[in-house]
């Protein structure tokens, strides 16, 4: 009976922080995504600051400003909900691919220690 207490109590905890750390994405999406948008059409007009010259201008525009607030515990800026945020590793976010290719004939004579013995380099 204790033990189910125990999973519980550790369920619940796990659920609040899947939520509070989903809780902090959703803003930062979206800010991001507006931040696209401004990019887009600010760097039509300010071709010398280019795309991502325009990104992170605005982007360093929230940083100080409050974006988010839960009322009553905390209010947060880009920046704070950037550092608060877990961070997605390229494999979360579709961004690398990796192939590795084994040469048989050389794995084999490395594994015979380069032997020297001709049925054995002939075979291989």
């Amino acid at each position: 009976m204790q033990s189910k207490g125990v999973v519980r109590f550790f369920l619940i905890a796990l659920t609040i922080v899947c939520l509070y750390q989903y809780l902090l994405v959703i803003p930062t999406n979206n800010i991001e995504s507006d931040a696209r948008a401004y990019a887009d059409e600010c760097a039509g007009k300010n071709p010398k600051l280019g795309w991502q010259g325009c990104y992170a201008q605005y982007l360093d525009s929230l940083s100080t400003e409050t974006v988010f607030e839960i009322p009553l515990i905390k209010k947060f800026t880009y920046a704070d909900l950037k550092k608060s945020q877990l961070a997605m590793g390229l494999d979360l976010k579709g961004g690398m691919s990796v192939l590795l290719q084994v040469d048989l004939q050389d794995f084999l004579k490395s594994l015979s220690g380069n032997s020297s013995d001709p049925d054995f380099r002939q075979s291989a």
